[in-house]
């Protein structure tokens, strides 16, 4: 088995999008940042997202008929990080600008993108639980480029300079 300092080193060099999951429960909203979030099924739209069995938002998750998955913008890292920690203000919304999707699910505003999703399927993996779900709403911001993920830190995308066309032979 793989040392756990290892295996955490290894998954750092991947690059990853950053989302905070939404829903509440008992009348209190719920936010954790992930990067465990991947497109699942083009027909019908569906996504996945992993959390850890002992986070709060997992129960909130599994009790709740539709959860919001907002891909942040490169702006929104202060967003990340308050909802990556386990400290009070985790839970304080009240300078967060939101709004509601057609369903009821409570969406971040100013992300790169917003999902509405319905819980279709909870399965159990290690830790953590991987949540399906079928994309009942989403919005894009065109202009806003998406927050990332590497190395331990939060990144911004760079486009590279223009130099060989994909699929090229170069000659």
């Amino acid at each position: 088995m793989i040392d756990a300092d290892v295996y955490k080193a290894t998954m750092r060099r991947l690059a990853a999008g950053v989302i905070v999951i939404t829903t509440e429960l008992d009348g209190r909203p719920h936010a954790m940042t992930a990067t465990a979030f991947t497109p699942l099924s083009l027909e019908p739209p569906m996504v996945l997202v992993c959390i850890h069995r002992q986070n709060d938002t997992h129960r909130a998750v599994c009790a709740a008929e539709r959860f919001g998955i907002n891909l942040l913008s490169e702006s929104q890292s202060d967003l990340a990080s308050r909802f990556a920690g386990k400290s009070p203000a985790r839970y304080n919304f009240g300078d967060v600008r939101r709004f509601t999707s057609p369903h009821g699910v409570m969406l971040l505003s100013d992300c790169a993108a917003v999902i509405e999703a319905e819980l279709v399927q909870k399965v159990d993996a290690g830790d953590h639980s991987i949540f399906i779900a079928h994309v009942t709403w989403a919005r894009t911001e065109s202009s806003a480029n998406p927050l990332v993920y590497f190395s331990g830190a939060y990144q911004r995308l760079q486009p590279l300079p223009p130099q060989v066309v994909l699929g090229s032979t170069g000659t």
